[in-house]
């Protein structure tokens, strides 16, 4: 009875699927964002990330082969200064081993703000969500990075050779 589902007619990236369902959520509200083809990740790493006292925090991994992930650039003390998709990223940046796994958590307030003054300027022409971490790092409140205690937990499935792979570690485990 209090889910509300919202619809995205036209596919413009995370970012524009944020911007529509937030004027379903109150201001006061944190905000869980989550990625529909993560089955393993577990709730008490979700409750890490959203116990975060920062208006904004990410649930990232460290992979030892990063490919196809967004990199996370990050300051000397470990908070989150941006995140680049790697379509988007030089080759320092996807040189780093530290990626994004989508997961978020956000004050509503706050968030509506920086989903308000997403643009498309990159690869895809898209409005990415991980561009909201570079607008609170450039307002001075960087976002904290909740690191995942098995990178596994974040890896997601796109095809069904990837789900039959998670369905392999979830027995194992």
């Amino acid at each position: 009875g209090d889910i509300t589902w919202t619809h995205q007619p036209e596919q413009r990236g995370t970012g524009h699927a944020g911007r529509l369902a937030l004027p379903n959520v109150p201001d006061q509200a944190r905000v869980l964002v989550l990625y529909g083809d993560v089955p393993l990740v577990r709730p008490q790493t979700l409750r890490r990330v959203l116990e975060h006292e920062e208006p904004l925090a990410a649930l990232v991994a460290q992979l030892d082969t990063p490919w196809g992930y967004g990199r996370v650039v990050r300051d000397g003390i470990g908070r989150i200064r941006a995140i680049v998709e790697e379509k988007d990223a030089s080759a320092e940046q996807r040189a780093i081993t530290c990626i994004n796994s989508g997961i978020l958590a956000a004050d509503a307030r706050r968030l509506r703000v920086w989903l308000a003054n997403l643009g498309t300027d990159n690869a895809q022409q898209e409005l990415y969500l991980t561009d909201v971490f570079a607008q609170a790092a450039e307002e001075g409140t960087p976002a904290a990075a909740e690191m995942c205690a098995s990178p596994q937990e974040v890896f997601g499935a796109n095809d069904p050779w990837q789900l039959a792979g998670l369905e392999r570690m979830h027995q194992r485990s």
